[in-house]
Order: structure tokens, then sequence, then C-alpha cells
């Protein structure tokens, strides 16, 4: 009894990334496959995840800690879902799994700001197991039309790159270790550029604008700000482009000559529809992963844009707490001090914006590890010159 207790001791002490890699380990895997038994050990991730937002919940709680403005935020936006999808299409236990996923990801990074080098210590031995496996079947895909990769299809990998980029940056900042962490960066930048996905291109294109802006202009939080916007108007022209509210024969010239390329082809039969059902549907939505049933061969399983996504499924108010929460980032970012991990970080929130426009996910939670470190990031980097002092 005393030798596990010395065990602990000895864990708390030192080694409270073990912590963090048990808890974190839920979220960063699933099995999406047809397979009767992969079926069930996705199941098993599933239940998985509730169970370590309950730890994460409970421990948050004996620590005395309180939620940040952010979490709360995150918290009405996921209850709002959860109770419009009970009053609509029924799917209550996905939606409790990706509240419990979204809420313990924000509350494990809350949970950890103390112990900088074990949260992201965590963290980054997951994305290392997941990402450099994923680099072999990547390179095995190329010039093939398949995209079932390791982690999963075209639409899961860059939800792996983005936040293993913001992950790897911190943590080479912090401790210096540059030989674990520029490996993992430079593979997750190879593996957006060849995976088959022009949406994660797009994203890429994003952060090298956002990083050029706020290197050589010094303003970060200008840069996030103005990509955004322009992230938000060019999903207002598109959803009025695809609906042939305005240049109806533009619209079609540049469907047929360009669609292909550009991560279009099928949006524009999906978004019409997904309109009409918000249209219907304003206040409470439709529920969560509602189906857009465009023909009688064809149902979409989501809006593939995560601004009407949000509305579909939440209706307005989903969409307005989902732009709110993006404001309070801002604020936030604008007081953070200026660092090439804000910079970094800043430009990754880029490439998360673009991805707004071409696809909404059914795991977006991972892209709240990004938003959470973003967040917290000058509470992450106060101890910099102590952990950097414990590593020698």
């Amino acid at each position: 009894m005393d030798s596990i207790k010395s065990i602990f001791l000895d864990i708390n002490k030192k080694h409270k990334w073990i912590y963090v890699f048990v808890l974190f380990a839920p979220f960063m895997y699933s099995m999406n496959f047809k397979n009767g038994s992969i079926k069930l050990l996705d199941d098993f991730f599933e239940f998985a995840r509730v169970g370590a937002f309950v730890l994460i919940a409970i421990w948050f709680y004996l620590e005395k800690k309180k939620p940040s403005k952010l979490t709360w935020i995150l918290f009405a936006m996921e209850v709002w879902q959860l109770f419009v999808t009970c009053i609509t299409n029924k799917k209550i236990v996905v939606s409790i799994y990706d509240l419990s996923a979204s809420l313990a990801i924000a509350l494990l990074i809350e949970l950890f700001l103390d112990s900088p080098k074990d949260l992201l210590g965590g963290m980054l031995l997951h994305y290392e197991l997941a990402v450099y496996p994923n680099l072999i079947s990547l390179l095995m895909n190329i010039g093939s039309e398949s995209d079932n990769f390791y982690l999963g299809d075209h639409n899961v990998v860059n939800q792996f790159f983005i936040p293993a980029i913001a992950v790897a940056v911190i943590y080479m900042y912090i401790t210096g270790n540059k030989k674990r962490c520029l490996p993992l960066i430079a593979v997750s930048l190879i593996s957006c550029c060849i995976c088959h996905s022009t949406t994660t291109l797009f994203s890429i294109f994003a952060a090298i604008f956002v990083f050029v802006v706020g290197h050589f202009f010094n303003k970060n939080s200008f840069s996030l700000s103005f990509i955004f916007i322009c992230v938000i108007l060019l999903n207002v022209f598109l959803m009025f482009f695809y609906t042939e509210a305005l240049f109806p024969g533009i619209k079609w010239f540049f469907i047929n000559n360009f669609g292909k390329h550009m991560a279009f082809s099928g949006r524009e039969q999906i978004w019409p529809i997904a309109i009409e059902m918000v249209i219907n549907s304003p206040i409470i939505g439709n529920g969560y992963r509602t189906l857009v049933k465009v023909s009688e061969y064809f149902t979409a399983g989501h809006a593939h844009n995560m601004f009407l996504d949000k509305a579909l499924v939440g209706g307005i108010p989903e969409l307005l707490i989902f732009l709110y929460l993006h404001v309070e980032l801002f604020l936030k970012v604008k007081k953070i001090k200026p660092s090439i991990c804000k910079l970094t970080l800043v430009s990754l929130m880029g490439a998360i914006f673009v991805t707004y426009i071409m696809d909404s996910y059914l795991k977006f939670w991972r892209f709240y590890v990004v938003i959470f470190l973003l967040y917290h990031l000058d509470d992450i980097l106060k101890d910099k010159v102590v952990v950097k002092n414990e590593e020698k």
C-alpha cells in the first residue's frame, strides 16, 4: 500500500504529464468504420470521453478552480445544443458525447495551467503517436483516389495536424526541446500539403498570410480579426452565391470550371437546402447531427460549412453564441504579450477560420485545443524561464 502511495506521490511531484496523457487519450482516437468489432471500439471511445469528462470535472471542482469566461460561453453553446436536440431530432446521446468532449478539453487545459510542461508534454506524446504513422499512410496513398488514412479520411487529418503544430510550438518554446518538436511540426506541415484536401491547403495559405502580416507588420490581433471578418463576408457571399440570389450565370460558370478544384463540389446542392432548413426553424434549429437530404440518392451528414451548421443544428442562438466565443477570443488575444508562440497560434487560428467555410466537423472539439491554448497563452508562458531552468 505504501509503495502504491509513493508512486502516486512521485507522479504528482514529477510526472503529472502521465495524468494528462491518460485523460487526453479518449479525445484523440476514434474508429469510424462499419466493421462491427471496430464499431464497438468506437463506442468504447465515446463512453471513455464521458468518463474522462466526469473525472476532469470532479478534479477541477476539488482543486477549487474557476472556469474561464470562454469556458462558460462554450458551456452555454453546448447546453443550448443539447436542449434543442432533446426537443427536435432526439439524438441526445451523441450530443452528450460531444458536449462532454468539448468541455473536458477546456477544463483539462485550465486544470493544468500551473504545470504547462506536463500539460503540453502529455498532449505532445499523443500527437506523436498519431501524426508519424499517418504520414506513412499518406505517402502510400499518393497518386490514388483513396483518402482513407491512419487517422481517418481527409476531413479528419487537419483536426490532428493543426493542434499538433500548436502544442509542439509552445512545448518547444517553454522547454527549448527542438529535437523532439521540430520533426513533428515538419511532418504535420508535409502531411497537410500531401493529403487529399483542398480545404487543408487553403487553410495553410491562410496561416501563412496571418503569420506574414503578424511578423512583418507586428499586427497579430489585426491579422486574426481581418481574416475572420473576410471569412464571414466570404461566407455570406457564398450563401447568396450558391442559392442563386446573386449572379446565377456566374455561379454555374464558377462551379463548372473551378468547383472540383476548389473543394466546392457538392456544396452547391447542400447549402441551399440547409439554408431553407434554417429559415424554417431559425430559433430552435433542427438538432444535433441533422442530415441534409439533397435527393433520393444523396444525403449529407452535415452542412459542410461551420457557420451554417451551427445555425442548422441550434438555430440563430447557437450561431450567435459561436460567434461570441470568437469575439471573446479576439479580445483576449489583443492583451497577450507578443511572442513567436502567439504569432504561430494566431496563424493556426487563421487556418481554422478558413476551414469553417468549407466544412463542419462532427468532432470539432479537437480544435478547442488550439482555441483554449491561445486563450490561456499568457498563463502558460508566464513560467517559461522556470521551466527552462528545470530542463537544465
